[in-house]
């Protein structure tokens, strides 16, 4: 698997942002509801994220925690009924306030995203030229033959050797990591500067997550092609992002470089987390689990919405307005008591190594 670099911090605000260059994704204070029994109820609440050129961000969580519903807010792709307040920035156009006409052309020349099964969101009925070749002629003008060209041209750069083959055929005609190097390749036929990776390695076994990951990291450094990279699994965030941000129920919980997240993470869920990892090196008789099951955000009342699994929590937890505070240079949290339990945490996660 690619090493990330390492050696471009840069500062973090209190939304989230690097400071330097212009962000190419920007969002304030998301709230996007869901109609749930008839009921519009916030599914993601006052969400803050932003990425610039070039930068890979992880949205890390358990099942539920709202990684998905904040990255089909960005892209218009929710269920009926839904609504979505705050604000996201696209290369400074705010999203919200678009047209479906003018969303949609945000989507074909600006964002790429890659779904989790490929086998869901690719048509079975049509052939792989189709599919990768839709939007080159309908959003690049290319005639047919242009299309072809450039879709093979894609394909070579993902590692496909016999991508002629391969063009041919029928999403059933090739295996899921195939599959999924198609996905990509639909996805950057535009050329966007923004790749939405929605769980795209979770279905695929290891070897082939490791080829993957290698391509991201590779457009991302030859592209400067900034990734969303939205998974459950630490270690793969902790291999190709630059920084990581914590959501449970619905909000962010923590938002440190993945570096940093390892050695010193900044909220009690995010070291409950990083705690639970199983090890590799060595023989574990029993896994760490965090305490309690998931809450979802439809639970969630006011205070810490973690409080009920913290093993840290005490009654100002239940009295909080939660909100992102600066811990330190390039971190941010949810947690009152996080400075003073910053030392005990970082201990818990060395005790896990050692």
């Amino acid at each position: 698997m690619p090493e990330r670099d390492r050696g471009t911090s840069r500062a973090v605000n209190a939304n989230g942002a690097m400071s330097g260059s212009p962000p190419v994704l920007e969002i304030e204070d998301l709230t996007t509801s869901l109609v749930v029994e008839g009921v519009l109820r916030p599914i993601v609440r006052e969400m803050s994220l932003t990425i610039h050129a070039g930068e890979v961000v992880a949205l890390v969580g358990e099942s539920g925690s709202g990684k998905s519903i904040t990255a089909r807010s960005i892209i218009g792709l929710l269920p009926p009924g839904a609504r979505s307040t705050g604000r996201i920035g696209v290369l400074g156009t705010d999203v919200l306030s678009l047209s479906r006409r003018e969303l949609r052309r945000v989507r074909s020349h600006q964002i790429g995203m890659i779904f989790q099964d490929p086998r869901a969101h690719i048509d079975p009925l049509w052939p792989i030229e189709d599919y990768v070749g839709e939007g080159l002629r309908i959003h690049k003008g290319l005639n047919k033959s242009q299309a072809r060209e450039r879709s093979l041209a894609l394909l070579s750069s993902l590692g496909i050797t016999d991508e002629q083959r391969v063009l041919a055929s029928f999403p059933g005609q090739l295996s899921g990591g195939m599959l999924q190097r198609v996905m990509i390749a639909g996805a950057l036929s535009c050329e966007p500067r923004l790749l939405i990776a929605d769980e795209a390695t979770t279905a695929l076994d290891v070897t082939v997550q490791s080829d993957i990951l290698a391509i991201l990291h590779d457009l991302q450094l030859s592209h400067g092609l900034s990734i969303l990279f939205i998974t459950h699994d630490l270690t793969l965030a902790s291999v190709i992002c630059d920084r990581v941000i914590v959501m449970y129920a619905g909000r962010p919980m923590a938002v440190q470089s993945a570096q940093d997240l390892f050695e010193a993470p900044a909220h009690p869920y995010a070291a409950a987390l990083v705690a639970a990892r199983p090890r590799v090196d060595r023989k574990m008789e029993r896994l760490q689990v965090v305490p309690g099951r998931p809450a979802s955000a439809l639970e969630v009342t006011a205070g810490c919405p973690f409080r009920q699994r913290c093993t840290y929590a005490i009654s100002e937890c239940a009295e909080m307005k939660p909100s992102l505070f600066p811990l330190g240079p390039d971190v941010l949290t949810e947690c009152i008591r996080a400075a003073d339990l910053r030392e005990q945490m970082r201990e818990g996660v060395a005790a896990h190594h050692d």
